[in-house]
């Protein structure tokens, strides 16, 4: 049995102002595996834009919590 993967197997669409896309095994074996992980997980960008939008929710209650606190205890010695 040959290998399942071979130099000049594959060729790839050359992006516009990109270099060209080596048509090697090494290549090829990379692009298989990022598509195997995106296949097992394919919501990793979403979850990430949904977390960096809780961390700035986060970051803002934070501040107006500490202004209210200041607000509410500036009167009271301790």
């Amino acid at each position: 049995m040959g290998p399942p993967l071979q130099d000049e197997l594959v060729a790839y669409e050359a992006a516009e102002g990109r270099e060209p896309v080596p048509m090697t095994v090494e290549q090829y074996s990379h692009d298989v595996a990022a598509f195997m992980m995106w296949l097992a997980e394919p919501g990793p960008v979403s979850r990430k834009e949904t977390g960096f939008k809780v961390l700035l929710f986060l970051v803002a209650f934070a501040g107006l919590m500490y202004a209210t606190k200041r607000k509410l205890w500036q009167g009271i010695e301790h």
